[in-house]
Formats: structure tokens, sequence, C-alpha cells
């Protein structure tokens, strides 16, 4: 397999280097969901639902069009990498010191065992976010001046066309009206150059149809779990022009059955490997137990012994589910990156990520069609 293969395979197992838009589900110490206060209110207003159709306080952008619609300030992201070992955020329960990060120590393993190395991985993203392929503008919702304290709502929005210091959003991007689909809440400026956001829960929507240029038209949802941003903010004029971030660290966990279902997800539309469903399983949680079925693990190609998966997959333009199918046995390594145990019953059933961020300052200029 070449490496453009391996990493299309890597994008679509792991899901996280794809990000693409996000939901945020508020603060979230232990991966739960529930309403959250509006920023920077501060007069006891009354908390909003998530989501539009969650209950009968919806957020207010919910009915705002997005035609017409004032943006906040904005950031175009130009540099998404997965972070080394020694980044993002500490998640042992009562902290031990040290970030945590399982997807950069699962990496290691995978460059010794199948030549797929965090260097590589990383310039495929560089690759994908110069042609635009990967293409996220940050609205900081509620940043009015570039001051000490200023309370706002990080979203994240799918750019569809970003050049010369202006972006158009992709109106798929909005849960409804100008409601984004993503954001993580709690976001502050602390005076001196420094951007906080967060926890929250996001959903990350990996675009398979760009990664397979455009063979496979489908979107899988991952969700990373207590996601946190730190970074390093400035503006060149004011804040109205855009907000530059350099030295960003988005630190999350990702949950092992989470990954497992959004690849039984993927699998289960695959029509060459005859839509198994589940592909992989794994014993109530138990994440040294994942394997893939007996139909894809030990299948029997008698006519053409030479054949694998992908070459019968490739005859109907189902390239990726090939990819995953020959490679199934590889899931089982998705142990080597669970290192934390997310609900303290015990069990380690998360993985840590740590991804490095960076930006420069964007004015939304509207929506696309």
């Amino acid at each position: 397999m070449n490496w453009k293969n391996t990493s299309k395979l890597f994008f679509v197992g792991l899901l996280s280097v794809g990000l693409a838009t996000a939901v945020a589900c508020g603060d979230d110490e232990n991966g739960t969901s529930e309403s959250q206060e509006p920023n920077g209110n501060g007069n006891g207003t009354p908390s909003y639902d998530l989501t539009c159709d969650e209950g009968d306080n919806p957020p207010p952008r919910c009915s705002e069009s997005t035609d017409g619609f004032g943006f906040g300030p904005a950031t175009h992201v130009n540099k998404l990498e997965i972070a080394d070992t020694d980044c993002c955020v500490d998640f042992t329960d009562g902290g031990d010191g040290d970030p945590d990060n399982g997807l950069a120590i699962l990496l290691e393993t995978a460059e010794n065992l199948a030549d797929i190395s965090r260097e590589d991985l990383n310039a495929d993203i560089a690759e994908s976010i110069a042609e635009g392929s990967i293409n996220i503008v940050f609205e900081h919702d509620g940043l009015e001046e570039f001051d000490d304290g200023q309370e706002f709502t990080l979203n994240f929005l799918l750019g569809e066309e970003v050049s010369g210091g202006e972006a158009t959003i992709d109106p798929l991007s909005f849960e409804e009206g100008a409601h984004p689909h993503a954001f993580i809440p709690n976001a502050e400026l602390d005076g001196s150059g420094g951007l906080t956001a967060g926890p929250g829960t996001m959903i990350l929507s990996l675009d398979i149809g760009a990664i397979s240029g455009g063979a496979l038209e489908l979107d899988l949802d991952l969700t990373i779990r207590q996601a946190q941003l730190v970074a390093n903010a400035s503006v060149d004029n004011g804040v109205e022009d855009g907000v530059n971030l350099s030295g960003g660290e988005l630190g999350g966990l990702l949950m092992i059955a989470d990954i497992i279902d959004a690849l039984n997800d993927f699998a289960a539309d695959c029509d060459c490997l005859e839509n198994p469903d589940p592909m992989i399983t794994m014993d109530d949680g138990d994440i040294m137990s994942i394997a893939c079925i007996d139909e894809i693990e030990n299948k029997d190609f008698e006519d053409e012994p030479e054949e694998d998966f992908e070459e019968v997959c490739e005859a109907t333009d189902e390239e990726l589910c090939g990819l995953l199918a020959d490679n199934c046995s590889f899931v089982s390594f998705l142990g080597i990156a669970a290192d934390i145990d997310s609900n303290d019953d015990g069990v380690v059933d998360a993985a840590s990520i740590g991804l490095l961020i960076e930006g420069e300052s964007v004015v939304i200029t509207g929506v696309g069609n």
C-alpha cells in the first residue's frame, strides 16, 4: 500500500485530523451535555438550549438569517498538526502534571508497524489546508474589544472560500438560521495576549468525500470530549478585522467506542464488503477485545488468490472501503492509544489527543449558496 492510501486510511480510522465542523455541548467535565449560560451576560439571563430543536429555549441565532448577518471577528486556520507526546492537556484524574496525548503514542507505534508517521500525516494535513480541502474558520462570537476579560464563544465554521483576508462560509456550518453546528463555550482573553476556550464536547465531522476525491459522499462524526484550546491571540489593526492565533494547543478525549461505532457506520455503507454491520466488535467496552469479524479478517479469495478487498472495492468506486477491510486487523491497536478513564469507573476507555493550531485574521463577508 502506498503512503497516500495509508494516510487516507488513517483519516478514516481516527477522524481527529479532518476537522471540518464541530459541535460543542456546553461545559463538560464528564462528557455530559447540558444547557450553558450565554457568555458575557453577567445579568442573570436564563441559559439557553444547546441546539435549535433541543427544548423550549433555543439559542438566539437559530431564528436569525445568515443573509446579511453580522458575524464576529474571525480566524482562518492555516496550521493544524498532530502534536508530539508532550502536548497538550493533562487529563489524568487529579492531574499528574504531564500532558496526555495517546494519539501521538499510537502514531509512534504505527510508525514501527505500518510505516505511518506523525510527520507524514502532518504534511498531508498541510497540503489539504493549502488546497482548501481542510478549510476551518473560527468565529469569535461576542468578542467586541481586544481587552482583558472579554468573554465569547469560539464557533467552528467551514470556509467555502478564503482569500485576501476575507472568508465566505459554507452554509452547512449552521444547524438552523445563523446558529453554528460547532462551538466551544467559555472563551476568554486574559489581557496579556492569551486566549482560552472550553472545556466543551465537540463533534468533529470528517468529509470522506473530500478525502476520496468524490468517490464516497459520506460524512462521519466523532465526539471529542473535554475539548480545551489555549493560544496566543493578536490583532493587526482592530478586532473587527479578525484575530491572529499562534502557538495554539487543542486537547480532548476520543472515546474508543465512538471510533469503533464510526468505523462500523462507514463499513455498513460499503456495498463491496456486503455491508457488514458490524465489521469491528468490542465486548462490553473491553478495548483489548477489539477485533474484525471473521468474514473480513479471514476472507478467502478462492477464485483470485492474489486479489484483495482494495481491488474488489475499486470496481465499485469504494476504494476506502477496501483499504479499511484489508487493514482491519490494525484496529486492534486502537487500544494502544487508550490512556484515560473518562468516567472514573476503573476502566480505560478514551484516547487523549493533542493538536497544534495557528491562524490568520479574516473578515467573514457572508455565507455561500
